[in-house]
């Protein structure tokens, strides 16, 4: 009896099973482009490497590649820290001075 449960505990129903192959073949989908995605990145890391700009930060290298054709994306946030960061200094600096 015990096998007849288990037997039937692992059948499933066709619309299951379907669900089942389109959530792997999605995965696959997901994998082959982020794999894609992951080779790009990583070949124009390797190509920045060859010249000197190449070293400077490397997050940087796709934010240059697309500054240079007017794509990059403009964190504002982030620009305005800095702004502060730098009102911050020059206050502190004339202080100092003063």
């Amino acid at each position: 009896m015990a096998a007849q449960s288990k037997t039937a505990a692992l059948q499933h129903t066709a619309p299951e099973v379907q669900e089942l192959l389109n959530a792997v073949e999605f995965m696959d989908c997901l994998s082959q482009s982020g794999f894609s995605e992951i080779s790009s990145i990583a070949k124009l890391a390797l190509y920045h490497l060859e010249t000197s700009d190449g070293y400077r930060h490397l997050d940087n290298i796709i934010n240059s590649e697309a500054e240079q054709v007017g794509c990059n994306y403009v964190d504002d946030a982030q620009r305005r820290r800095w702004d502060a960061q730098r009102d911050a200094q020059r206050a502190h600096r004339e202080t100092v001075e003063a």
